[in-house]
């Protein structure tokens, strides 16, 4: 994600990223292995175009909605942090981490902007970052 952000935004040309490197990803990641992905995208001859290459990673910005430059290592990567959007209707009753049941029914009902879900969270070590509407760690970054 944090290659397709920086082609997409020029900051790094599709032709210069660097090949992954595995020794970055935690050895009990179970997904750890070789990623190979070509951000050279060929002209019809077969030639780099690098025009292509941007505009094809801004699509992959945009299809997974990546607003900030993403970062490595990340919390996530550290398995510290989780994207997650949560909606309701109504009321919602949540525990939090004492087994106090919290009735929530202030409004927006979203996971992004409910204060009161927030608090709730809080309670497990679940931090919100309220600018990345999303993101949720255990330290709030």
């Amino acid at each position: 994600m944090r290659f397709a952000f920086a082609v997409a935004k020029g900051k790094i040309a599709a032709d210069k990223v660097p090949t992954f490197d595995p020794s970055v990803v935690p050895a009990d990641d179970p997904n750890k292995g070789p990623l190979d992905i070509s951000w050279v995208h060929p002209d019809t001859h077969g030639n780099p175009d690098l025009k292509a290459s941007r505009k094809v990673a801004a699509q992959m910005v945009t299809a997974y909605r990546i607003v900030f430059g993403p970062a490595f290592p990340t919390r996530h990567s550290a398995r510290r942090a989780i994207d997650m959007t949560i909606t309701w209707t109504g009321a919602l009753k949540i525990a939090d981490a004492s087994g106090k049941v919290v009735t929530i029914s202030t409004t927006p009902r979203t996971s992004a902007d409910n204060k009161q879900l927030h608090a709730v969270g809080a309670t497990y070590g679940v931090i919100k970052l309220v600018v990345d509407h999303p993101h949720w760690s255990d330290n709030g970054h």
